[in-house]
């Protein structure tokens, strides 16, 4: 039995209420994307902007459950395409600020996703698998900030910031069948950001030497989406610092950089297996410690 799902059908669980086991599974997705914006130079340094957008991340098949036809919540093993529209405004500016050089960007964006596609954790044979599940409705907000400042001429700094305000607002999916509550919005830290100090000095004729200094932090995230379920499915903040030391060569074109990321080797953790709801322990995924590389760059 083939059966080719249009994209938006409302009627394809209603049209396959006596579910059927059949290995010869086959869909068809047929999404418009599309953006549409305008933007205003209201002068030379200062530019305004607005979009909207829409997008799609198709549906497929769960190989790991038994192939049944539909959609996970009348007992199938297929998930349904997901789609997002999103809207955002937004300001670039490039000029000068009491004589200083300064650029700066900020955007507020806000999405609305229908069928979120997330993993779900569960026993399938006895074993523990990953599949993947919709969750009816989720919203995401949030503000977005990077900017730099050459108070003088050798010395840059710089600032990133986000802020991000993620959760379902629909948020019962089901799971081979049977309805769970996801409550956690997984994989998005509420806060993050960075700063960084940069002195570039010259050394001799077309040589310069640079410095470079940067610390990032982010908040506590989630790694599960039902962590609500699995109070110890969650990633610890934490902050890192990096450095760069580095020569260039403006006329051979020509740069050697030495870089120490995580200098104070700090552990973190980037992501994990949050499985503590089935087998009673979740394991995670360290970030990288402390490392040394030099890159070399030749212009040409």
């Amino acid at each position: 039995m083939r059966y080719q799902r249009e994209p938006n059908d409302d009627n394809y669980e209603s049209a396959l209420t006596n579910p059927a086991e059949s290995t010869n599974q086959d869909r068809t997705s047929r999404n418009l994307s599309w953006t549409v914006g305008l933007q205003e130079q209201f002068n030379p340094n200062l530019l305004g902007y607005l979009v909207a957008r829409r997008s799609y991340r198709d549906g497929g098949f769960n190989g790991a459950v038994a192939p049944y036809i539909g959609l996970g919540s009348s007992g199938g093993n297929a998930y349904a395409t997901e789609t997002l529209t999103d809207a955002e405004v937004g300001f670039k500016f490039q000029g000068l600020v009491a004589s200083m050089p300064v650029r700066a960007n900020i955007a507020g964006y806000v999405d609305w996703i229908l069928n979120d596609q997330r993993v779900a954790y569960t026993i399938v044979n006895l074993a523990p698998a990953a599949i993947s599940v919709n969750v009816p409705r989720a919203h995401v907000e949030g503000i977005e900030f990077d900017g730099q400042i050459n108070p003088l001429s050798w010395l840059q700094l710089g600032l990133t910031y986000n802020y991000t305000d993620a959760k379902f607002t629909n948020n019962v999916a089901y799971v081979q069948g049977t309805p769970t509550l996801f409550g956690t919005y997984p994989d998005t830290p509420k806060y993050s950001g960075s700063v960084f100090s940069q002195v570039t000095v010259p050394i001799h004729d077309t040589l310069s030497g640079t410095v470079r200094g940067e610390v990032y932090s982010q908040a506590l995230n989630y790694m599960s989406s039902t962590a609500n379920l699995n109070p110890g499915a969650v990633l610890p903040s934490y902050s890192i610092t990096n450095f760069l030391v580095g020569v260039e060569d403006s006329k051979q074109g020509w740069t050697v950089n030495a870089v120490l990321k995580n200098a104070f080797n700090r552990v973190y953790y980037v992501g994990g297996a949050p499985v503590g709801n089935l087998l009673g322990i979740n394991s995670v995924v360290p970030g990288a410690p402390r490392t040394f590389a030099v890159e070399l760059r030749y212009k040409f």
